[in-house]
């Protein structure tokens, strides 16, 4: 028995929906930080949005 790759259908992100939602998270006035955690498979451009995220808001990015 051969293990097949499984096929991976990844909704196309919305860099707009995503900051969107961002927005309406800092609105709240909660005393916390926030954090944006960014996962998923291999090659389907994490490290690209979270450079644009970076940019837009002003911040780092940790890589673990």
């Amino acid at each position: 028995m051969h293990n097949q790759p499984k096929e991976f259908d990844a909704e196309k992100f919305s860099l707009q929906k995503i900051l969107d939602l961002i927005k309406i998270l800092q609105e709240k006035n909660s005393p916390q930080e926030k954090v944006i955690v960014i996962l998923g498979a291999t090659a389907t451009g994490k490290s690209s949005l979270a450079i644009q995220l970076a940019e837009i808001l002003q911040t780092e990015i940790i890589s673990a």
